[in-house]
């Protein structure tokens, strides 16, 4: 089982000195300086919150599959993991797994966004790394059909992502979704711009978070 980090109690205090409005711009410090981490009974509560959303009812296989889909922020690879889903049946009753929609299950997310929308996923980022090393893990013990819908992190993270699936025996497709750089930082830059004009109208969004070195890697292309 993935470890879970020590808790710092509340999430801490104000985000960029700015408890109610929304920051000016992203600020990558608050990954690593301010991390809202998760304590030993909110990691197992996030646990069964997502097998129960993700995994239970699903049919464990034989031979499983594995059709992990990578590619920069904004190529377009939650549209390509539907596309195959409709096309293959054998994917029905797959568990899709987008990474980024991990971030609902850790407790204090919603406060993060009310409090400054763009920064809000970088301060629960290091906690949801251990719920997508759990949940990677719960998956391939169960041995269902898996799609993971995850953005280019680099080939060690790639490494750990899908060692359980190679140890438990999976049948792995790799797709890379490459597009030009122009179009996945517009991708992106729209996604955003979506995103934030949703939750100024109070409706409930998912930000997608796009890190310094995603966004560095975008523009090496």
């Amino acid at each position: 089982m993935a470890t879970n980090g020590a808790s710092n109690g509340t999430g801490g205090g104000p985000v960029n000195g700015n408890d109610k409005t929304l920051s000016p711009a992203f600020n990558d410090i608050n990954a690593d300086a301010q991390p809202d981490l998760l304590s030993a009974a909110e990691f197992t509560a996030a646990c069964d919150a997502m097998a129960r959303d993700y995994l239970d009812g699903k049919v464990s296989q034989q031979t499983p599959s594995l059709l992990y889909i990578t590619g920069l922020p904004g190529a377009g690879k939650s549209t390509f993991a539907a596309a195959a889903k409709a096309k293959k049946p054998e994917l029905q009753d797959a568990a899709h797994i987008n990474f980024d929609d991990l971030r609902v299950y850790h407790p204090r997310y919603a406060q993060h966004v009310q409090k400054d929308s763009v920064n809000a996923a970088a301060r629960i980022d290091k906690a949801v790394e251990t719920l997508i090393g759990w949940l990677g893990e719960e998956a391939a013990r169960r041995k269902v059909n898996v799609i993971l819908d995850d953005a280019a992190m680099g080939q060690d993270i790639t490494k750990l992502i899908l060692a359980p699936f190679r140890d438990g025996g999976y049948d792995i497709s790799a797709v890379v979704v490459a597009v030009p750089s122009v179009v996945a930082r517009q991708s992106v830059h729209l996604r955003f711009e979506e995103n934030f004009a949703a939750a100024r109208q109070g409706q409930d969004v998912i930000p997608r978070w796009v890190n310094r070195s995603e966004e560095r890697r975008v523009g090496e292309e």
